[in-house]
């Protein structure tokens, strides 16, 4: 994780990164992109009756993570700092909130009609929206 840049874009600005709860890099490379790489390498087989070689990294696994901070530092020329993006729940439509009944739900609309659906959601389902949200639903 931290080779590839992921780690540099977890946790709070200025301080140092933090670790996830969960293995990324062991279910990206050992999980995911290992099973597709074999299921690849069978269906060339099954096609060509050719052995292929599977090589996984769990360094370009990591990356294939950062799609939007690549795009951000390609568009602005700026090195994305941490908690500092669209993806660092600052913005109301990427965030997590609190409900009335303290427990959490997150919020990931970043495309326009995902943020019309969840607004429509919201004020179908407003009694279970905390008070920060029914502010910021309010605004909108």
């Amino acid at each position: 994780m931290s080779i590839s840049g992921l780690l540099d874009q977890i946790g709070p600005v200025g301080s140092p990164p933090t670790i996830p709860g969960i293995q990324f890099t062991d279910m990206a490379d050992g999980g995911m992109n290992r099973a597709i790489g074999i299921l690849s390498a069978l269906v060339s087989r099954e096609r060509t009756g050719e052995r292929q070689y599977v090589d996984i990294s769990m360094t370009d696994s990591m990356v294939s993570f950062l799609p939007v901070v690549h795009r951000l530092h390609k568009v602005t020329g700026a090195i994305p700092r941490r908690s500092q993006s669209i993806l660092s729940h600052d913005y109301a439509c990427y965030k997590i909130y609190e409900t009335s009944d303290r427990k959490y739900f997150s919020v990931g609309a970043l495309i326009k009609t995902q943020k019309e659906n969840l607004t429509l959601n919201f004020f179908l389902n407003y009694s279970s929206i905390s008070i920060e949200m029914r502010a910021i639903c309010a605004q909108s």
